[in-house]
């Protein structure tokens, strides 16, 4: 079974949207409305910002999408009543799937990226074994002030609405992470005859 996971990086300007895939969404992915047309999605969120800020528009697009259907960190759920009504994320932890209880053990200290801590395994727990990435770029693009601009998302920087705390240093190095992570997962899962194939730049 296939399961697309969507990042928010300037390649999935070109992705295509196919109806009949099951589709894993995450951060602004909520920022294309094409997303909230799916049929077959879920969404998941990792990022501390997404919580601690608890930006309006994105609790609006939120509260767009079956509750069933997105999955958030425990605490979040423990810490808010906005949240007790979605997935708890840490609930696949539990999963007595082996190959799911290995990779946490293997990668979720590895780099904070919600595509391997969240999507990934989500994937891995609704049974896929192809697992195709879109718009996981895996590079900000930041210039030498630091900031995003334009590059950095399939949208426009305005609409980034959560803090970014990288510098260049720090987003060089997990670009590095990142990609050597993917790597090590991809590598893994094919133990297990499950593909795992970063589509960004092939469309």
């Amino acid at each position: 079974m296939v399961i697309n996971v969507l990042g928010n990086g300037p390649s999935l300007k070109n992705y295509t949207w196919p109806k009949d895939i099951i589709t894993i969404g995450t951060n602004w992915i909520l920022n294309n409305k094409d997303f909230i047309k799916i049929k077959n999605y879920y969404y998941v969120v990792y990022d501390e910002n997404f919580f601690l800020n608890k930006e309006i528009k994105w609790l609006k697009l939120l509260n767009k999408l079956k509750a069933e259907k997105v999955y958030v960190p425990n605490h979040w759920i423990n810490s808010d009543t906005k949240f007790n009504r979605f997935q708890n994320f840490q609930n696949l932890k539990k999963d007595k799937d082996p190959i799911l209880n290995d990779y946490f053990d293997l990668f979720w200290n590895n780099v904070e990226n919600v595509i391997f801590k969240c999507a990934i395994p989500l994937a891995i727990y609704l049974k896929s074994n192809d697992i195709r990435l879109y718009g996981c770029d895996f590079n900000y693009r930041i210039e030498k002030n630091n900031t995003l601009n334009n590059s950095s998302y399939f949208y426009h920087r305005k609409n980034h609405l959560t803090d970014f705390t990288h510098t260049t240093e720090s987003a060089l190095l997990w670009s590095q992470k990142s990609n050597e992570t993917f790597n090590y997962i991809k590598k893994y899962l094919n133990n297990f005859s499950i593909k795992l194939n970063n589509k960004s730049f092939q469309q």
